[in-house]
């Protein structure tokens, strides 16, 4: 986008009086624009424009406190530093919520394990809708579409993909190795088969 000098104007006028969320919708509204605020935080950066900062300080994040961006919500569960770790949003030891409600009802998380949200709200943190589930379960739910914002659905797309690994493990008990990559290639040329069928 080119920025004409009426709007660097606009920006240098309003950059240290409103945080960059609330020049971003002034702007827009203006100028008729659709900018987001990490492309016109750029901009600012860009014309050398003095602009008003979150100041987020160690202290107003207390243990139990929480933090959400885009990636989901945390949590703080201790003051000790983390590794790797550059925001001071994130000082301390912060864990994903939905990891943290898991653990404090069922306990520690097996590696290769995540929990889900059933009905893809990450707003919704209630034990109901959290779910563990395998990295592979996960795929194989988003895989055939098997992932819905219908709780109920995900859980039975969650059976059947469980029942499909759990008869594709007893399959190849016994097998030799050749029948194995047989029998794998035949299930899935019959999936892409039904898949190509339900598409047209």
């Amino acid at each position: 986008m080119t920025y004409t000098p009426e709007m660097i104007s606009f920006l240098r006028e309003n950059a240290l009086e409103h945080y960059t969320e609330t020049i971003t919708d002034l702007f827009n509204k203006k100028f008729n624009a659709k900018c987001s605020t990490d492309i016109l935080r750029a901009a600012i950066r860009f014309h050398n424009i003095a602009y008003k900062k979150h100041i987020i300080t160690r202290e107003r994040k207390q243990v139990g406190d929480e933090y959400s961006d885009k990636k989901g919500t945390y949590i703080k569960i201790s003051d000790d530093e983390e590794k790797g770790r550059s925001s001071m949003q994130r000082r301390g030891t912060w864990k994903k919520k939905q990891v943290f409600l898991w653990e404090n009802a069922h306990g520690s998380i097996p590696k290769g394990y995540r929990v889900i949200f059933l009905d893809k709200n990450k707003s919704n943190f209630e034990l109901d809708n959290l779910e563990l589930v395998s990295h592979n379960e996960f795929l194989l739910l988003n895989k055939f579409g098997l992932y819905s914002t219908d709780k109920e659905v995900t859980k039975t797309g969650l059976a059947v993909v469980r029942y499909r690994q759990a008869t594709l493990r007893a399959m190849a008990k016994g097998m030799s190795e050749e029948e194995r990559k047989t029998a794998l290639t035949k299930i899935y040329k019959e999936t892409y088969r039904r898949k190509k069928e339900n598409a047209i």
